[in-house]
């Protein structure tokens, strides 16, 4: 018996640790849609570091109650890809910080524009986007935002489909502007709650920073590549 009580201590201490991990450390989150293609693929199981920016009551595998707010060592940082809490619905999301506090963000014709100045991109090629079983040409683009380390892909249908033309919008205090790579097909800080979006989303809503690709199903070798 002392033996059974003796194993069944360990399984729950290596139970606990797992937990505490996920919780205060880094997690894995599977893409569960297109709206952050050419970046991260339907499928694509990321690892998202939670001791990046802190905690918040999100953080836990199980959401806990009581006041908002956040215990951080750091701020998202403009184009970071980030998982987060959806603010209605609950369950885990994947976009791109684009705006922070303070930030007038605007689109106009496709054109990215934060502070009244235009970000810079660059046109790479087209490529091909499969949605709801048909195919249609999409062009890709390298964008670098404003203080980014690097540029990431985005990927247009077309400068004046209808979420190309939107804003200015300015972020309060305590509020991220997200969006999606996949620009025309992503229901991010364009779109309001109400609609199906994210809208402005709070910052305790936040679990982390996606940093590494673990697994992919595309057909390019994506195993621990970084996301970028």
């Amino acid at each position: 018996m002392r033996r059974f009580f003796a194993e069944a201590g360990r399984w729950a201490l290596a139970i606990l640790a797992v937990l505490v991990v996920r919780a205060t450390v880094a997690a894995p989150f599977e893409i569960p849609s297109g709206s952050m293609l050419p970046t991260l693929q339907i499928g694509d199981r990321i690892l998202a570091s939670k001791f990046a920016y802190g905690w918040s009551r999100f953080s836990p595998p199980v959401t806990l109650p009581g006041p908002n707010g956040r215990l951080s060592f750091s701020d998202p940082k403009r184009g970071d890809v980030v998982v987060f809490v959806h603010p209605r619905q609950g369950n885990v999301w994947v976009k791109r910080v684009i705006g922070l506090p303070g930030d007038e963000v605007a689109l106009l014709h496709g054109r990215l524009r934060i502070n009244n100045v235009e970000v810079q991109r660059e046109r790479v090629g087209v490529s091909q986007l499969e949605t709801h079983g048909v195919r249609m040409p999409v062009t890709e683009y390298r964008e670098t935002l404003p203080g980014a380390a690097s540029s990431h892909a985005i990927w247009l249908v077309k400068d004046d489909a209808p979420l190309e033309n939107w804003g200015p919008v300015r972020v309060p205090p305590g509020k991220l502007l997200m969006l999606g790579d996949n620009r025309d097909d992503s229901a991010d800080s364009r779109v309001s709650l109400d609609d199906g979006g994210v809208g402005l989303l709070p910052i305790e809503n936040v679990l982390g920073r996606a940093d590494v690709i673990l697994f992919s199903t595309a057909a390019s070798p994506r195993f621990l590549h970084k996301v970028e």
